[in-house]
């Protein structure tokens, strides 16, 4: 089945696979699949329904590629880049900044940048396929002391949450692969068989955090009650359970007849 999949993303029409690997390790991997398993064939895409919540228009990735190819060769030549930017309020931003370190989110299959501004020297978090151009200057920079500056910001807002819990419906292997994209530290106790997990965060992900730890309901704990997170589920909650008894309160006040 690995290699099946992985005979299946080199071959893909979207070419996705190029945002990692180049041209010489694609034709290397065909390479020895050809040579090491011929017999083995691609999935058959074309009878498998799924729906990718990530597919982007083709314009739009080209794009992005052609943004991510510039970032890497301005880190590489340590040079400065132009940016103009889309923002999620829908607002554009231009200027000029030093581009630090690309990575990709496993959360939400996307390359993000973090990059320092040249004005401010304050450090941004950009979603490449928000970027509509980047442009590379002849103005060089000092990447170490941009660096360091990246390890400070990521320093300073580091955070960290507590939850604990007990191993039912498999609760364990869950929690734990659902928030592998963080650090964590996971203790055991075999007495009591509770389970306590501190994840850390950056401050930026801490809605995304509320999202996937309302999921487990009652089946975790917050240590610290108190802590913003374990606070803005509860909000969350009363919120919901408001609607519900609204609705109810309209439903049983109805006249017959009525339409919902």
């Amino acid at each position: 089945m690995e290699l099946r999949w992985l005979k299946t993303i080199l071959n893909d029409a979207e070419h996705k696979i190029k945002l990692f690997l180049s041209d010489g390790e694609i034709a290397m991997l065909n390479g020895l699949l050809n040579q090491c398993a011929p017999s083995v064939s691609p999935l058959p895409m074309d009878k498998i329904v799924f729906f990718d919540r990530f597919h982007f228009p083709e314009k739009q990735a080209k794009r992005e590629a052609a943004v991510l190819a510039t970032l890497v060769e301005c880190i590489q030549a340590q040079r400065t880049v132009d940016i103009k930017y889309h923002t999620r309020k829908h607002q554009v931003k231009t200027g000029t900044y030093r581009p630090i370190v690309l990575e990709f989110s496993k959360r939400n299959n996307r390359f993000q940048g973090f990059l320092q501004e040249c004005d401010s020297d304050r450090i941004c978090t950009m979603n490449l396929s928000q970027i509509e151009r980047a442009v590379e200057t002849e103005a060089s920079f000092d990447y170490a002391a941009a660096e360091q500056a990246l390890a400070a910001y990521r320093e300073d807002n580091t955070t960290s949450v507590q939850v604990a819990f007990y191993d039912t419906r498999n609760i364990v292997d869950r929690i734990l692969t659902e928030f592998s994209p963080w650090e964590k530290r996971c203790s055991y106790d075999p007495e009591t068989g509770l389970y306590q997990l501190t994840i850390f965060y950056q401050k930026q992900d801490e809605v995304d955090l509320v999202v996937r730890l309302m999921g487990y309901g009652g089946d975790l704990y917050f240590v610290d009650r108190e802590h913003p997170i374990c606070t803005e589920i509860q909000s969350r909650m009363t919120r919901q359970m408001d609607l519900i008894r609204e609705r109810r309160s309209a439903y049983i006040d109805r006249e017959p007849g009525d339409d919902l």
